[in-house]
């Protein structure tokens, strides 16, 4: 009867020693949930997780239980808007095992494997070349901390693995760094970052008019979303005018869906209450047609404009933020100011038509 015992007592330790949590991170591409889509999963045959879904948003990370050798299967239902959805499942100590595809297929499994749980360190400073940034945040897989206000950081009992160690910063460029953690050490990761010009209203880009016109054209793939305006990555850009003026701000040469507004330099905050000017999607004035003709005509964009704005001296923000999360290309924003509105229209059209009068295709 005591071997028994202890046979059963070996076989629980056993069980208890190779067990351990892994964890599945969803993720939807345009930022509004999975839209009816879900996931089971199932280990060693019994359902650990059932119909889990992101409700809202862009991620969610769900956590499931597993033994060292468990099947484990996942089955995906797709919903609407599938091609948005995927998903990563990570091991007991962060990493990464598995990345499906979107939409992601409608099964996948693996054999459960625990690794050893040893522990190392990640410490550093972080700085912008100068001075040392506090708030910075650091990310090494599922790890992570902030600096404090001389700039340094430390991340204790983090697995033996390689990760990507990643440093944010709010008005800075995001670099990440490659490292393998090794137990009982501290790696040392120290970062200097570059200041991101345009990510907030006191970075903003300044607006230098040459001939009356300004032209600014990038990427708003490495700028936040730091404003409420849109759901997209902002850019901000401070305009000053010594006279009142008409001005116009095109996003029209830009290749994704934009939204631009406009405010007054006083302004600490840029919300969708207190712009003086905003367009999200332009068409053409001037035409006596419904939403379906302008879209058939191409005179409706997922670009915008705002013409012939009386500004008065002054200075203003011009933001420029994207429709939603996944909205992220080439931006190109043009500024004109002039003293009549003939000039404002001319420069309009040609944005709109081209030389030829013939619409551009989207």
């Amino acid at each position: 009867m005591k071997k028994i015992l202890f046979l059963v007592f070996i076989a629980m330790f056993t069980s208890l020693l190779f067990s351990a949590e892994f964890s599945i991170a969803l993720y939807d591409s345009y930022g509004d949930g999975w839209n009816g889509g879900m996931l089971d999963i199932t280990v060693a045959g019994a359902l650990e997780l059932d119909d889990i879904t992101i409700d809202a948003g862009s991620e969610a990370i769900y956590t499931f239980t597993v033994n060292d050798g468990d099947e484990v299967v996942i089955a995906y239902t797709a919903g609407s808007y599938s091609s948005e959805n995927s998903y990563t499942v990570s091991n007991n100590i962060a990493s990464v095992i598995y990345e499906s595809s979107a939409p992601p297929e409608a099964s996948y499994s693996f054999t459960a494997e625990v690794m050893a749980a040893e522990t190392g360190a990640i410490a550093g400073i972080v700085t912008d070349g100068t001075d040392p940034i506090e708030g910075a945040v650091i990310t090494a897989g599922v790890f992570s901390t902030t600096t404090a206000a001389d700039g340094t950081y430390e991340i204790e009992d983090v697995f033996a693995a390689n990760y990507d160690v990643i440093c944010s910063a709010t008005d800075f460029f995001t670099e990440t760094e490659n490292i393998d953690v090794v137990a009982n050490e501290t790696t040392t990761v120290n970062f200097e970052l570059e200041i991101l010009n345009g990510n907030s209203i006191e970075t903003a880009i300044a607006v230098e008019l040459v001939d009356n016109m300004f032209t600014h054209a990038g990427t708003n793939d490495v700028y936040e979303n730091t404003y409420p305006f849109g759901g997209g990555k902002d850019l901000v850009f401070h305009l000053v005018l010594e006279n009142d003026l008409l001005v116009s701000a095109s996003l029209l040469g830009s290749d994704y869906d934009t939204k631009l507004a406009i405010y007054a330099d006083t302004e600490t905050d840029l919300t969708t209450s207190n712009y003086l000017y905003a367009n999200d999607d332009y068409s053409a004035p001037g035409r006596d047609a419904s939403i379906e003709e302008k879209k058939a005509d191409r005179d409706r964009v997922l670009q915008s404009a705002i013409f012939d704005m009386e500004l008065e001296a002054g200075g203003y923000w011009v933001l420029v933020d994207g429709y939603s999360s996944s909205s992220v290309g080439n931006y190109q924003l043009d500024i004109t100011t002039a003293e009549d509105q003939l000039t404002i229209y001319d420069i309009q059209y040609t944005d709109i038509a081209g030389e030829d009068g013939t619409y551009p295709s989207l």
